[in-house]
């Protein structure tokens, strides 16, 4: 029995683009975009930052070495943030759930500023009230430890949590570590798997 359901952030709850991320940036820094993402993602340190290895103070610096010059905090995280839009469809299966009295949470690779924007900005998140972020636990997917992190989170046993991720091998990782768990292929579909666990999901 499915007893507390965890959601991908990035693309499930949330549409999200990290190239409009390095447009943003390269417009806060001076830089050319494809300079960004060198520094930010090709070099590893979105990792880091997901793994909560370094901060947003060092996110902060690593753009200023970048732009040679010191930079706003807050437009930095302006540039970085707002590359999200909520997934209608899938806050509807969320309000859903949430009506049947399910025990709803998120389990995400994000980082500090990221996290911290979206449960601001979104009011999708009063319902995800267990929330697995990698740079709080210290680990990222597909490593057991994250999972392990929400099944304990929600007190459960893994096989009674269900977890839904755009990536296969997430949820392949999810499934290795005891979850029952759905690649997301859209809000429809992720009803679909829900309805046929017994779960509350008619609008």
């Amino acid at each position: 029995m499915i007893r507390a359901v965890f959601f991908d952030v990035g693309n499930v709850v949330l549409y999200f683009s990290h190239q409009r991320m390095c447009r943003q940036l390269a417009a806060a820094t001076g830089a050319a975009s494809e300079a960004v993402r060198r520094e930010i993602f090709d070099s590893g340190f979105a990792v880091r930052y997901d793994r909560g290895e370094v901060d947003t103070r060092d996110f902060v610096a690593r753009l200023e070495g970048l732009a040679g010059r010191r930079l706003d905090p807050a437009l930095v995280r302006q540039a970085a943030c707002e590359i999200f839009s909520v997934n209608s469809g899938v806050a509807a299966v969320i309000d859903a759930l949430a009506r049947g009295g399910v025990t709803l949470g998120v389990l995400s690779n994000t980082c500090e500023v990221h996290s911290s924007y979206a449960l601001e900005r979104f009011e999708v998140f009063r319902h995800l009230r267990h929330r697995v972020f990698s740079h709080q636990v210290g680990a990222v997917k597909p490593e057991p430890a994250i999972f392990r992190a929400a099944h304990q989170a929600a007190g459960c046993a893994p096989e009674e949590c269900f977890f839904t991720d755009d990536r296969p091998e997430f949820t392949a990782a999810a499934r290795r570590a005891g979850l029952d768990a759905e690649t997301f292929r859209g809000a429809r579909y992720l009803r679909r798997q829900l309805a046929r666990r017994g779960l509350p999901v008619d609008p």
